[in-house]
């Protein structure tokens, strides 16, 4: 007799049974390795996401400092901010959304400041709850300047109280305004901190002028002078008159105009009961067929393109014959009997054949020397001349044209002409028992 096990012992033999253990452990595990490298894919993206709204936020700040002029940080600025952010950071491709940029400044522009935050999407930490990473960055920067000396060469000839424009201001008075705001600028950033800046200001008026003192055997007669000399180049042109039509080019085409009706008419005087059977009774349709001479003819035009076109036209007359049955009745009343009887139709028509002969005109031509381009290198130069204060010129003007030059004289200072200038550097003569001399610069222009 089998014994019957009490309730108490059934759950002792459970909780010593084994099989089946590691089914629970795995699932477990599973759960907590999905977690652990969703995490950190997740936690991957968001920090690329990151590092680009950093590098964004610095390029939206960067800008906007660089834009900040004399009107402080106003919207211009502001915008300028957001848009270089919005071309630096893709929220597509970061995976992003409610991405805000906020850019401010607390000193007039002098720092622009940014704070830029985001939301970055999940991609398997959603299975557990977690939708988004919230990302947010600061960024700002500044304008600094270190100890600097600045000096201010100021042109304060005769030619600055010209006028840019009819009704301007002169040019000293803009010159003027815009030392100034330069001073303001560089006061402005230097402002709370410990940056020495000193001025300093050169109006190259003031200049001594002793060239009429020197004695000509003092100065060289010709140097070497970095310069530039004009490169030519032989152009062929069309002066416009017409010289002669060139060999022809040949081509051809063919078409032929719309048939028309020359003749039509009963072909016998059959009669069929039958639509069937007078149809079988026709004859073949002709194909067109050339029929007595073709003519030619020939013309000569001038087309748009103004080539001379020969056309040599040949017309050849065709005709061909078509049948078919018709419809027909004769008498009256009882009388009247209905039949099929066979017609022909005769057709003409013109064909053409083209040939076509194609001139270009020829015009005369004229060879011309045409500037082509400057060289840019070490040029002997006879200076000779200039120490006799006369006029020299050279072509080193616009497009190699002459530039006429006259030298003034010694200046201590520098000049500078609206079209460039170049130094000369000349030696004096040294003859043996002559005192030692110091050499001299001359000062001239040589266009551009």
């Amino acid at each position: 007799m089998m014994r019957k096990k009490s309730p108490l012992h059934r759950q002792a033999n459970l909780l010593l049974n084994e099989a089946g253990s590691v089914l629970p452990m795995a699932a477990i595990g599973f759960v907590v390795l999905a977690a652990i490298v969703g995490g950190g894919l997740d936690m991957a993206t968001a920090y690329k996401a990151h590092s680009r709204l950093q590098s964004a936020c610095d390029a939206g700040v960067l800008a906007g400092r660089k834009a900040v002029s004399t009107n402080g940080f106003d919207e211009d600025v502001e915008a300028e901010a957001e848009a270089y952010f919005a071309n630096n950071y893709d929220p597509d491709r970061q995976r992003s959304r409610n991405v805000v940029f906020t850019p401010s400044s607390d000193d007039d522009g002098n720092t622009v400041a940014g704070n830029a935050s985001a939301d970055v999407e999940t991609a398997i930490m959603r299975i557990f709850g977690i939708d988004t990473v919230p990302i947010n960055v600061t960024c700002s920067a500044s304008m600094g300047v270190g100890n600097s000396d600045v000096t201010m060469v100021l042109d304060s000839t005769g030619s600055m109280g010209d006028r840019i424009e009819a009704g301007g201001d002169t040019k000293l008075l803009m010159l003027q305004n815009a030392m100034k705001n330069f001073y303001d600028t560089v006061q402005a950033s230097t402002a709370g901190g410990n940056a020495r800046i000193r001025y300093a200001f050169v109006p190259y008026s003031q200049s001594i002028n002793v060239g009429h003192l020197l004695q000509a055997d003092w100065l060289v007669d010709r140097m070497d002078i970095q310069s530039r000399e004009p490169q030519y180049e032989t152009v062929v042109v069309e002066d416009g008159e017409f010289s002669h039509w060139d060999d022809p080019d040949y081509s051809s085409s063919s078409g032929e105009s719309d048939s028309w009706v020359t003749d039509e008419g009963f072909l016998n005087a059959s009669e069929y009961s039958g639509r069937n059977s007078c149809n079988r009774s026709l004859p073949a349709d002709t194909n067109w067929s050339n029929s007595g001479p073709a003519s030619t003819d020939t013309d000569v035009s001038i087309n748009r393109n103004g080539q001379q076109v020969t056309t040599t036209t040949e017309t050849q007359r065709q005709t061909r014959r078509t049948y078919q049955c018709t419809r027909e009745e004769r008498g009256w009343g009882r009388d009247r009997v209905r039949y099929w009887a066979p017609r022909y139709t005769e057709y003409a028509r013109d064909r053409y054949d083209y040939d076509f002969e194609t001139r270009d005109p020829v015009m005369m031509t004229i060879e011309s020397t045409e500037f082509s381009h400057f060289v840019y290198k070490q040029v002997s130069y006879d200076v000779s001349t200039y120490k006799t204060f006369t006029s020299v010129t050279t072509p080193t003007g616009d497009d190699g044209a002459d530039v006429s030059s006259t030298w003034g004289g010694l200046h201590r200072g520098t000049r500078y002409d609206a079209r460039g200038q170049f130094h000369l550097q000349l030696g004096r003569r040294h003859h043996p028992g002559q005192r030692q001399r110091p050499r001299y610069r001359l000062r001239t222009h040589f266009g551009r």
